[in-house]
């Protein structure tokens, strides 16, 4: 169990309590089924980020194995199986996306970009300079944009363009 929460990266999971940003900036923090919206919307985010982080590792698992601080990885060092990732990642892409459809087709769409980008940044563009930091940037706006929808209110631009300048960070 304990190398299943290290594929997973359940320590990450911690990003996408941006999603809550909107249930406080805009004072409904109090509302107990918003809040249980926004809560349900967190665990999909999480276990779609943990989808792409399995798919990561998937790619990356041989220059991981040679890697110093990457060795330990549980798909680089072989302490879970690559089928076994690999399905654990479906089934999160799976329930991820049809439970995010559920709760709302906006966040949907949403949660559908977030993996895009992630996969795209897997495959491709991590070695591309400034645009892997853009790619990773706007993974947070979105994840603070799914927020927004879950509870259906109107924030400031400056509110976008606050995250996006501490995802810098």
């Amino acid at each position: 169990m304990k190398n299943i929460l290290k594929l997973i990266r359940v320590t990450q999971w911690y990003k996408n309590l941006l999603v809550f940003a909107a249930l406080f900036f805009s004072g409904n923090f109090l509302n107990i089924d918003l809040a249980i919206t926004t809560l349900l919307g967190f665990f999909l985010l999480s276990i779609i980020s943990s989808a792409g982080y399995i798919m990561n590792d998937f790619i990356d698992r041989k220059k991981d194995s040679l890697n110093p601080e990457k060795k330990n990885r549980v798909l680089a060092n072989g302490k879970v199986s690559i089928k076994l990732a690999l399905s654990i990642s479906l089934i999160f892409y799976f329930l991820g996306f049809i439970l995010s459809y559920v709760l709302s087709v906006q966040f949907f769409f949403i949660v559908l970009l977030i993996a895009l980008i992630t996969i795209i940044y897997s495959l491709w563009l991590k070695h591309c300079e400034f645009l892997d930091i853009i790619l990773i940037s706007s993974n947070f706006i979105l994840r603070a944009l799914a927020g927004v929808v879950l509870i259906s209110v109107v924030l400031s631009p400056w509110f976008f363009l606050g995250i996006f300048s501490l995802a810098f960070f």
